[in-house]
Parts: structure tokens; sequence; C-alpha cells
């Protein structure tokens, strides 16, 4: 049981690192397209 929860945890968390992950590269992305284009 507490595995199962730990897991749990584990996998909200890389959730939440890939989601801020996402929201860094489209952010950096914007900002080169406002350089550039």
């Amino acid at each position: 049981m507490i595995y199962i929860l730990h897991s749990e945890k584990l996998e909200s968390f890389h959730l939440c690192l890939l989601l801020k992950a996402i929201l860094c590269i489209s952010y950096n992305s914007q900002l080169w397209q406002n350089k550039y284009f």
C-alpha cells in the first residue's frame, strides 16, 4: 500500500517536471519568434 502511494507521488512529480519543461520550451520558442520574426 505504501509502495503504491509512493509510486503515485513519483508519477505526479515527474508529470509536474514534464509540464514545467514544456512550458519553459514553449516560452523560449516564443522569445525566439519575437526576436527574429
